[in-house]
């Protein structure tokens, strides 16, 4: 799988309200989806209200904390899917999210020995 992180976007084949495996031939429609989150053998995608698939899950506080979801997912539908579901990536973010604030910087890179990125308003004020 490629170093995919969120914000990234994914194409997904989909077959009767369900990702099916990009090998099979048989699929109704290709769909683009967002990555919220990862872990090392896939990734959470957003699905919007509009989207009827089955295996989602609402986000809550608690699972946002557990998987690092941006708070502004609270309330909307997510699915996980491995990593060998994903059809073809469309885009890929350049750039880092703070650490601190989430915000996206595009073009950035890591300012922190760890490999994130603090930005200069978080570093200026840390009770941001």
């Amino acid at each position: 799988m490629a170093k995919l992180k969120p914000g990234d976007r994914v194409d997904c084949r989909v077959k009767l309200n369900a990702i099916v495996s990009p090998y099979n031939p048989d699929y109704d429609e290709v769909v683009t989806f967002e990555i919220v989150a990862k872990d090392s053998s896939g990734v959470y995608l957003f699905v919007p209200q509009y989207r009827t698939l089955s295996g989602t899950v609402t986000v809550d506080k608690y699972l946002s904390r557990q998987l690092g979801i941006d708070k502004k997912f609270i309330g909307e539908r997510i699915m996980y899917i491995q990593g060998s579901f994903i059809y073809k990536v469309s885009s890929i973010l350049d750039g880092l999210f703070c650490a601190k604030c989430r915000e996206f910087y595009m073009m950035a890179e890591p300012n922190q020995e760890d490999g994130t990125l603090i930005c200069w308003s978080c570093r200026q004020n840390p009770y941001r």
